[in-house]
């Protein structure tokens, strides 16, 4: 609720709250702002400084780093905040760009969990309605080996979708390169459970059936 306006600050500012400036062309200078030693200049109507560490940060314009941030939780843009998600982008579209200017750009998910098993996983989760309290679907990459040695470093990806509000895994990519569709071990580069229909040509060069059945109209009568 107060304005400080002094070029030779004297003593650090602690913040537990909410921290906010509006710059106007004047000098600004802090000396420390949480313990932290700083310099901040303003000469036009940006603020920089060396460190900041505040319990809470709003801007109303741009706020630069040329080193990193750090949070418990990073909110961008003026929807609902999650408290269960460390960042929440958040917007009347929602929508990230991630743009680069070289060979690859690239979205990374890490699980940093070293324990040796194959119960970590890495999630892409796609909410369609609200919230995660209504299931949606998501891309799960798994792991095939216990990553202990190079040699068991196998790894794999689940397609799930929703059913009933539950999400259940439609298709799966094997560390071999199989697809499984409606099963999770799929011993051939395509395995399916269940029915195969196909409005075109289906092409082999040979077919073998073992305890199943056969049918098709074209082939009835050369049979």
């Amino acid at each position: 609720g107060s304005s400080v306006l002094t070029s030779s600050p004297f003593t650090a500012a602690g913040i537990s709250g909410s921290f906010s400036f509006v710059s106007g062309g004047f000098a600004v200078r802090v000396s420390a702002l949480e313990g932290d030693v700083g310099q901040a200049v303003n000469t036009n109507s940006d603020v920089t400084f060396n460190n900041i560490n505040a319990g809470h940060i709003t801007a109303s314009g741009n706020i630069s780093a040329s080193g990193d941030i750090f949070g418990n939780a990073l909110i961008l843009g003026p929807g609902l905040d999650d408290a269960s998600f460390n960042v929440v982008i958040s917007g009347s579209d929602g929508n990230l760009l991630v743009q680069g200017n070289g060979a690859d750009a690239a979205i990374t998910i890490r699980n940093s969990d070293l324990t040796t098993s194959t119960t970590q996983t890495a999630t892409l989760n796609f909410d369609v309605y609200g919230s995660s309290l209504n299931a949606g679907s998501k891309i799960v990459a798994g792991k095939d080996g216990v990553y202990s040695v190079d040699s068991i470093k196998d790894s794999n990806l689940q397609f799930y979708t929703a059913t009933d509000n539950s999400e259940t895994e439609k298709l799966r990519i094997t560390t071999d390169g199989n697809v499984g569709i409606g099963t999770t071990a799929p011993g051939e580069l395509l395995t399916v459970h269940g029915n195969i229909s196909s409005s075109g040509t289906i092409t082999m060069l040979t077919a073998s059936i073992g305890g199943g059945t056969f049918t098709s109209a074209s082939l009835a009568g050369a049979i």
